[in-house]
């Protein structure tokens, strides 16, 4: 089921080499720079240096703006739309709520859920990015900016963007294969997470990109993902967040 009619791409060719550049670094460079930032981050996090999450925190979301921003520009620079983006609203306010309402409703249960028993799920989330979950009041609240931000940016970027460059740019390719496409570049953008957090995080892509061709708008899945990624700091509890200190301590590393 399409978002949009497709556009022709006579109306499209004066977005076509800055959209092309831009879909080629989410999905072929952005991984790999990503991970390359990841590995500096975790030697100065070694190094003892006390303000490393915080500025790698705020790395991130200047990156994810300037990104932002050249979508924006895009928009406004040439025949691509709001709509076309899913920058406008669900098909149905009444749906919209009545699916938003139940996914944070589960959000809400799995954060019980694995705040009192979540051990396993924590150790995990330890290996795969530890180095990243914040410990100090000072990193949870630029955690949070993070959290927010990357629902708004990321949803823009691998599901409004992509979405719409595929569909626009390869008319053969049925809606599904541009949804896959899209999933597999959000989740390739966590390659720093390992591939267990690629993979995780094409799953959760899969479900946002349902969401998203679902409503027709990215307001619930913009939502959604920002709760999902907030969610961390209700699991962080003092005790888990002691032991992060501690293991920053005796293996900084590693972590």
């Amino acid at each position: 089921m399409p978002l949009f009619d497709r556009p022709e791409l006579e109306s499209q060719a004066v977005l076509r080499l800055p959209a092309t550049l831009l879909a080629a670094y989410l999905i072929l460079l952005a991984p790999w720079f990503g991970r390359h930032r990841y590995r500096k981050f975790r030697k100065k996090l070694a190094s003892g240096d006390p303000i490393a999450r915080t500025e790698a925190y705020q790395g991130t979301l200047a990156r994810k703006w300037i990104l932002t921003a050249f979508v924006l520009l895009l928009a406004f620079a040439g025949p691509i739309s709001m709509d076309a983006l899913g920058l406008t609203a669900p098909r149905s306010w009444i749906e919209s709520t009545r699916t938003l309402g139940m996914l944070l409703g589960a959000i809400a249960v799995s954060i019980v859920i694995f705040r009192y028993r979540g051990e396993w799920q924590f150790r995990q989330l330890q290996k795969m990015v530890g180095a990243m979950l914040p410990i100090s009041t000072r990193e949870r609240f630029w955690f949070a900016a993070v959290g927010i931000s990357a629902g708004i940016s990321e949803e823009l970027l691998y599901r409004g963007f992509l979405f719409w460059y595929f569909w626009a740019y390869f008319p053969r390719l049925d809606w599904w294969v541009d949804l896959a496409i899209c999933c597999f570049a959000f989740g390739l953008a966590h390659l720093y997470q390992g591939w267990r957090g690629v993979t995780g995080n094409a799953a959760l892509g899969f479900c946002f990109g349902l969401l998203y061709v679902g409503s027709g708008s990215l307001f619930v899945p913009v939502v959604v993902h920002a709760a999902v990624d907030l969610r961390l700091l209700a699991i962080l509890t003092p005790e888990r967040r002691r032991r992060l200190v501690e293991a920053n301590a005796a293996s900084p590393a590693n972590i």
